[in-house]
């Protein structure tokens, strides 16, 4: 499940690429609406699906066994950001569920790298809530709410992917 996904990118580039996996877009309608559209531009309705809810206010899909974050525990506060980790949690199978969580991280003494905090500051500005995390930061939410042997992994560009698992 992507969990905010927006227009489904990710979800049609991973269904591209692993034709025998499915997916489920979740996202408030407008973007369920969008992704919609390119879900049936590249033929992938029978593979992609969407579902139009508030992940605050309504139980998310049990019958995903990796939830992807992209882009979007920064715009959180922690507190909010954990109730999120929690729900992804008890929703994950009981046995190897994965949550994946890409962010443009800070380092430790979050004092870079630069286009990381230059978001984040970006966020404080901009924003009543949220701010860039750095790996520690991340690391510590996803292990209160139960997840496990948390990776940091690179991505293209000054993204990154953080990894949990359900064990």
């Amino acid at each position: 499940m992507d969990i905010g996904g927006g227009s489904g990118v990710y979800a049609i580039e991973a269904i591209k690429e692993n034709p025998r996996m499915s997916a489920t877009v979740i996202d408030l309608e407008p973007a369920c609406n969008v992704a919609n559209e390119y879900i049936k531009k590249f033929h992938l309705q029978d593979k992609i699906r969407t579902e139009a809810l508030d992940f605050f206010k309504q139980d998310l899909p049990r019958d995903c066994d990796v939830a992807l974050l992209s882009h979007i525990i920064h715009f959180l506060d922690e507190e909010k950001d954990k109730i999120l980790l929690r729900k992804i949690y008890h929703n994950l199978p009981k046995q190897n569920g994965v949550v994946l969580i890409s962010e443009w991280l800070l380092n430790d003494e979050k004092t870079g790298p630069i286009p990381s905090a230059m978001l984040s500051l970006t966020m404080i500005v901009d924003q009543p809530v949220g701010r860039n995390y750095s790996f520690a930061e991340v690391s510590k939410m996803l292990t209160d709410v139960g997840f496990t042997n948390i990776e940091r992994r690179p991505l293209a560009g000054p993204a990154e992917v953080v990894i949990g698992y359900k064990k």
